[in-house]
């Protein structure tokens, strides 16, 4: 994406909203420049979140950075056992 901003007297700078969407960026977000040979680079600050905002069909959708899988058959597996183990304490004398 290529296009053209304005500064106002006092050096800021407006970044398209569209721009700002797909950064995630919020209001007061911080951003880090890089100054080298003529040019000016941006990118958001890093957090340390343990989620990203991901564009799925033009919808923001929040998304784990480690998702961490799920076993079904450990779950059930779970669950089965504490359910025979609570009816057992009910039996016993």
């Amino acid at each position: 994406m290529k296009g053209r901003v304005k500064m106002d007297k006092a050096g800021r700078v407006v970044f398209p909203l569209k721009i700002r969407q797909q950064l995630a960026m919020d209001d007061g977000g911080e951003l880090e420049y890089e100054f080298s040979g003529g040019k000016v680079a941006f990118a958001p600050v890093e957090e340390d979140k343990k989620y990203r905002l991901v564009n799925k069909n033009g919808i923001l959708v929040i998304v784990p950075d480690d998702p961490q899988p799920f076993d079904a058959v450990a779950a059930i597996k779970a669950d089965r056992q504490a359910r025979m183990d609570k009816l057992e304490r009910r039996h016993e004398p």
